[in-house]
């Protein structure tokens, strides 16, 4: 086994915290960008040194990169509003052009750069796959960002740091239930009996990725990927009806689901945008975001299985490790 000193930027999220621990599991070194002290709790190992700052602290960065062999960039603005438009912009973009910029001066042969299977797709009537041609405009600011951030990677990609894409696709299964984990919120409370409800009519097809195969994805694209290349790291395609209707045939129980008229869900989110900008509070979801529901995300994961060797594990299995982690009482 070769031992890596490796630096993991955005540490404490629900990705990073799953990474940090398999590439410690794995005997590697970890030098972890971390916000504050409190969410580097999380992550505390003898095998992991914290540093505390953003991605637009240069210093912190400079200091946690020397020394390691390999960067996994993660760190990102997700949610799914922020006041300022541009900040989508600023950190997605321009903090991380200067990450790639000190990466390469300071002679790390590998990145991996995190992106989004988001930015692929929506399609009619074809499975998306890495070479897909996107046709129609971006929902969000996210999805735009990175999108402007992958352009960056090809450029700085060279044969002397090879820089390497992964998209996952919706995330699900155990690690913290924030912003980025809905899906695992949704199916926690479908399998406990307090979830009825379906967008629009709730036919439309979603790829769902679990976490710890995202997790190996990204490490096995670290040894195998192929610089400035994308690599969708996804899961199944299913129906959003389907997606309850399998968790319940795991543990034999189903429940009524209601369809929300989209027209109803743009409505709602305009409030909430509108009370959001009011309070200044975050909203739960806007109406770029509701219209994401009206449109089919199928993926392809030939690619990564393919080069990488990325394995996609059985729905019904990742439920039940989902029930075991969180100990649901069905």
């Amino acid at each position: 086994m070769i031992i890596m000193n490796v630096m993991v930027t955005g540490a404490t999220g629900l990705i990073g915290i799953s990474l940090v621990k398999a590439l410690v599991a794995k005997g590697n070194n970890v030098h972890a960008l971390c916000r504050t002290e409190e969410k580097a709790a999380a992550i505390r190992h003898p095998r992991v040194t914290v540093f505390i700052g953003t991605l637009n602290n240069k210093e912190v960065i400079t200091r946690a990169i020397q020394g390691c062999d390999t960067v996994y960039h993660l760190a990102a603005y997700a949610r799914v509003w922020h006041r300022r438009r541009t900040h989508y912009y600023e950190v997605n973009v321009e903090q991380t052009e200067a990450l790639f910029t000190i990466a390469i001066d300071s002679g790390i042969k590998r990145v991996i750069f995190v992106s989004t299977a988001g930015l692929l797709g929506p399609s009619k009537d074809i499975i998306i796959d890495e070479s897909y041609d996107k046709t129609e405009g971006f929902f969000t600011d996210y999805e735009s960002s990175k999108y402007a951030a992958e352009e960056i990677v090809r450029m700085k990609n060279s044969t002397q740091t090879a820089i390497v894409i992964v998209n996952p696709s919706r995330l699900y299964g155990p690690g913290l239930l924030n912003e980025s984990n809905t899906v695992t919120r949704l199916l926690i409370k479908y399998l406990t009996g307090r979830w009825h409800f379906l967008p629009g009519h709730g036919k439309n097809i979603g790829n769902y990725a679990y976490i710890h195969d995202v997790v190996e994805g990204m490490i096995m694209a670290m040894e195998k990927g192929r610089g400035g290349e994308r690599y969708i790291l996804g899961g199944h395609n299913l129906r959003y009806v389907d997606l309850f209707r399998k968790a319940g045939d795991v543990v034999g129980k189903q429940y009524r689901l209601f369809p929300i008229p989209l027209v109803l869900m743009r409505v709602a989110s305009w409030i909430m945008l509108w009370m959001a900008k009011i309070l200044k509070t975050t909203p739960t979801i806007t109406p770029s975001w509701v219209m994401k529901y009206n449109h089919n995300w199928p993926l392809s994961c030939k690619k990564a299985e393919e080069e990488l060797g990325y394995k996609i594990t059985p729905f019904e299995e990742a439920v039940k490790e989902i029930i075991s982690y969180y100990k649901l009482k069905l």
